[in-house]
């Protein structure tokens, strides 16, 4: 896995938004890094909401998830390899768009 996404959330006064970012297939026995940052927005992983593989661990640079952010994904006890991973985070609403990152890669 390989993956990088951008995007561009619209102004918006009413509540936070959620969005996904998929980066796709995640194999056993592989430990992965993610890197999410938002600006000049606040956004939030929301675990409870995102889509972890069985088995797999994750460490956070941060305790309550708010961007910038960076996770160590370990896939070393993974139940089943090939599975999918998805994050959900929500931006929180402002009066300017805001302009957000992720990128997960293979680190060994």
């Amino acid at each position: 896995m390989d993956k990088t996404m951008r995007c561009t959330t619209e102004a918006r006064s009413a509540g936070p938004s959620d969005f996904y970012f998929s980066p796709g297939k995640i194999n056993r026995g592989h430990r992965y890094l993610c890197h999410f940052s938002a600006s000049p927005v606040s956004a939030t992983l929301l675990p409870e909401r995102s889509r972890f593989p069985e088995g797999i661990t994750f460490t956070s640079t941060r305790n309550d998830y708010r961007f910038p952010l960076q996770l160590k994904i370990d896939a070393g006890k993974m139940i089943r390899s090939g599975a999918d991973i998805n994050f959900a985070y929500a931006v929180s609403p402002s009066d300017m768009p805001g302009d957000i990152q992720a990128s997960c890669h293979q680190i060994d």
